[in-house]
């Protein structure tokens, strides 16, 4: 039963990775919440049925853990709800540590992470003037209510879809970071059999799922660089995840595709 536990959440970690209809994301959201919120109760059932097993109890618990928290975090950014996502990232490295021995530790930091936590101060009337500014000090609620056009509308809808995909790929890139960091600061506490899963279960397609994202906005979007995917944040809670984003890692290794190519342009 375990091993079915453990197999059915890599299984659907991989379809969040996949894109899958909003409707099952939305049920994907729920499992990892219920996984997470639950660990005090299945905690004990995984460490029991392993206890006279080979296979190190702690890894199994690492892998349902992770496979819920990660598919937690990127489907939050991808459904906007930002909140949620910036309480993953915030508590990722506190998160990743924790699992490594599973106690009262790691259970306040699943805590943190549904609870939420209040993004980096910056108001939202502070952001609201950065984006009349960028606006030529055009009133914001006039732009957002603009007109009845429909082709303004679309215009509005297409630029909002943008935005969304480069926090995504922003996201996934501190995620894969985050983990790589954990893995190498962590060597030896890592069973040998957490190491190579977390690899191929997450790295590997956190970075095909970048790549393949930065690819086809650098197509559809020619000489789209750093400095011009900055200035296209033109809704508070983006800009606000973007400004919270950028207070726990660069940017270069937010966006390194689009931050080369910045580089390029201005030599």
């Amino acid at each position: 039963m375990v091993e079915a536990l453990i197999t059915g959440s890599y299984a659907l970690t991989t379809l969040a990775f996949s894109r899958p209809q909003l409707v099952i994301e939305e049920h994907l959201i729920k499992w990892a919440r219920d996984i997470l919120s639950d660990f005090k109760e299945w905690f004990p059932y995984v460490s029991t049925e392993f206890r006279n097993s080979s296979i190190v109890p702690g890894t199994r618990i690492q892998q349902i853990t992770l496979a819920a928290f990660v598919t937690l975090c990127i489907l939050a950014v991808r459904q906007r709800h930002y909140d949620q996502a910036w309480a993953c990232l915030l508590n990722g490295a506190k998160f990743f540590h924790a699992s490594l021995h599973p106690t009262t530790d790691l259970f306040e930091v699943i805590k943190d992470v549904l609870q939420g936590v209040k993004q980096p101060e910056t108001s939202y009337n502070q952001i609201k003037e950065d984006l009349q500014i960028e606006n030529n000090d055009e009133d914001l609620n006039d732009t957002m209510e603009q007109n009845d056009d429909p082709d303004a509308l679309q215009n509005e809808i297409n630029e909002l879809e943008i935005t969304a995909k480069i926090l995504e790929i922003a996201t996934i890139n501190h995620l894969v970071f985050a983990l790589e960091m954990f893995l190498q600061n962590c060597q030896p506490q890592i069973s040998e059999d957490l190491e190579p899963f977390i690899k191929t279960a997450y790295l590997e397609p956190m970075l095909n799922i970048t790549t393949k994202m930065e690819r086809e906005l650098s197509q559809s979007l020619p000489g789209l660089g750093f400095d011009n995917i900055v200035q296209r944040f033109k809704d508070p809670a983006q800009k606000q995840f973007w400004n919270s984003l950028t207070c726990i890692n660069e940017p270069q290794i937010l966006l390194p595709t689009f931050s080369t190519t910045s580089a390029l342009t201005r030599q």
